[in-house]
């Protein structure tokens, strides 16, 4: 993997949040933070999240957090090297494929491993996963390296 692409973490941090003369609030904070190490995870809490709550006579108490890697659309360009397509100019670098017509009849014409589809859940997450799917797709790719046996049930984030 290339050193100049960070991980990404997807970051869960939960605390309890004490103000004077007002009830205890339990507070749930989602983010995202591309960084070197996961190890920098608990560091940018504490610079940047808890400050906001540890005002004055405020005070957190009872603080978790859970991070999940996440593996990004620039991951996934360079580990499987997609191609453009050269049929249409297209979306996502140039690399996405239509799931209809002259480009679709291209896709079917790929050896499977090398299929991946462009897939969303029903809110505004959209990621790459192997294979040639047909529900929730918005487009196909396909890359030049086949997919590892690794990532055969991973996801790649593509927003």
């Amino acid at each position: 993997m290339n050193p100049t692409i960070p991980q990404t973490f997807k970051v869960v941090v939960s605390f309890d949040w004490f103000y004077p003369s007002e009830p205890m609030k339990k507070i749930e904070k989602t983010f995202y933070l591309s960084t070197d190490s996961k190890d920098d995870i608990e560091q940018y809490i504490s610079k940047n999240i808890l400050p906001l709550y540890t005002v004055g006579i405020c005070k957190v108490e009872n603080m978790k957090f859970e991070s999940e890697r996440i593996y990004t659309f620039d991951e996934w360009v360079e580990k499987y090297d997609p191609i453009q397509n050269h049929i249409e100019e297209s979306s996502y670098e140039g690399f996405a494929f239509e799931t209809y017509g002259e480009e679709l009849d291209f896709i079917r014409e790929q050896k499977p491993e090398n299929i991946w589809t462009l897939v969303t859940n029903g809110t505004d997450i959209s990621y790459i996963v192997p294979g040639m799917r047909w529900v929730d797709r918005e487009f196909y790719f396909v890359t030049n390296n086949p997919v590892n046996e690794e990532d055969k049930n991973r996801e790649f984030y593509a927003d």
